[in-house]
């Protein structure tokens, strides 16, 4: 018990399993996670957002949810929105043979342009995944929302023996990663 007059001292301390919110705009994607990462906060790369930004320079962190300093459960996720800079206004076909596939969302996001019809083939010289044509070319003029379409590489059916006579298989014969 306490008599009366005394002074207390209250220290109210932080839960173990709570963290403070960093302030990640203006970083760059990868800077935001490792930050985020260092005070046990998630940043899932398939939940951020890519948006174009007269303010902020391209690749850069321009919105955070939450916001900044906010007492958060550690292993909660932290949402981003990446700038990708100015929209551009005369738009061509950029080239997206040879990329991975999964990034060719944020490229046409970029130049506000669509993906069309999406063939696969087996391929053996390349990884899964890859682009290896595209419609319409590399540098064709655009109208906004077009779309392109691409033909990418799957992985050979393992049951498939080496093909020898020139014929391609068919899409059910394929093993899709």
């Amino acid at each position: 018990m306490v008599k009366p007059g005394r002074r207390i001292e209250i220290v109210v301390s932080r839960s173990e399993s709570m963290t403070t919110c960093p302030d990640v705009i203006g970083r760059s994607p990868r800077e935001a996670a490792i930050t985020a990462d260092s005070v046990g906060l998630m940043v899932d790369p398939q939940h951020t957002r890519y948006r174009h930004s007269n303010s902020y320079p391209e690749g850069v962190v321009m919105f955070q949810r939450p916001e900044p300093n906010r007492e958060m459960n550690r292993d909660e996720e932290l949402f981003l929105t990446v700038s990708l800079g100015k929209r551009p206004t005369a738009i061509v076909a950029p080239d997206l043979v040879g990329r991975k596939f999964e990034s060719v969302g944020i490229t046409l996001t970029k130049y506000n342009l669509r993906l069309g019809r999406v063939e696969k083939f087996p391929n053996r010289s390349v990884a899964a995944g890859t682009v290896l044509t595209q419609d319409p070319l590399p540098g064709t003029p655009m109208k906004s929302g077009e779309r392109i379409s691409l033909s990418i590489a799957v992985k050979p059916s393992s049951n498939q023996p080496p093909d020898t006579t020139g014929n391609t298989a068919s899409m059910e014969e394929m093993e899709v990663e």
